[in-house]
């Protein structure tokens, strides 16, 4: 760190120190090597799209264009011309390339999980414009590329408006467990206004909230969830909240078994 030579950047408000020392360590690698590109599950979690904590933060992964030194703390990849966008300061791979370079190493269901991301408004655009046929055509016009199968799976069963990985993972956990697919944020007109929960079956009228730590901790958002559960349940739905702590055999069990009773009335 230099004592006084220091510019103001803007971060997202999501990111941690880890996302910071990356981005400091990079945008020094691009001092010495210009050339080398942030690329890969490093520029994955740059651009903030949920990566499994198995995966280690170092070595961080860049993809120079020029064979050349090597630099302590670099996955370098084979050297290659990609495209790049600038992002806070330093040179990153733009979303296709990357999509494409971790399609080989996630699972199908993590791979579901990155392009929810892409298409939610808590890592992309939160007006639903971007959805996963337009993350499928913006790959097409990339080189074929190993693991391009398994994440054209994945994009087929992504989602638009999810709000975060959690919920990507309740949704696919109902489906393994052979529930209906739910629908993700329904809109259910009530006195307080217009209600998206989570997850829902509209023809059963269940909806389903992931309650994250923040909902307990938070005063404020308890009582906002405590409002909108009772405004949702005046629409004469039945509202289930699922959280952390909850065993996924109970979760399974809770919503089977209100599917069951609304289905008997």
């Amino acid at each position: 760190m230099h004592p006084f030579a220091t510019r103001r950047l803007r971060i997202p408000a999501w990111a941690d120190d880890r996302w910071i020392d990356q981005r400091n360590f990079v945008a020094a690698v691009q001092v010495r090597r210009p050339d080398a590109v942030l690329s890969h599950l490093s520029a994955a979690r740059h651009l903030g799209w949920p990566i499994d904590g198995e995966f280690p933060w170092t070595p961080v992964s860049v993809t120079p264009r020029t064979a050349g030194t090597k630099i302590p703390g670099l996955r370098r990849h084979k050297p290659r011309a990609l495209a790049f966008d600038d992002r806070e300061g330093i040179a990153v791979a733009t979303e296709p390339e990357v999509l494409r370079q971790i399609s080989s190493v996630l699972s199908e269901d993590e791979l579901v999980a990155v392009v929810d991301a892409i298409c939610g408004p808590w890592s992309g655009p939160d007006d639903g414009s971007i959805t996963p046929e337009i993350v499928w055509n913006k790959l097409t016009v990339l080189p074929r590329f190993r693991g391009s199968r398994v994440l054209r799976r994945a994009i087929n069963r992504a989602c638009v408006n999810v709000g975060s990985p959690q919920e990507t993972r309740l949704r696919l956990m109902l489906i393994r467990a052979g529930l209906p697919t739910p629908v993700v944020a329904h809109p259910i007109r009530t006195a307080a206004g217009v209600v998206h929960p989570d997850l829902s079956y509209p023809d059963l009228r269940i909806a389903i909230e992931y309650d994250g730590d923040h909902h307990r901790t938070d005063r404020q958002q308890w009582s906002h969830d405590i409002e909108r559960e009772r405004s949702v349940r005046q629409q004469g739905w039945d509202y289930i909240r699922v959280t952390a702590r909850m065993p996924d055999g109970l979760i399974v069990h809770t919503i089977r078994e209100a599917i069951t009773e609304r289905s008997r009335e």
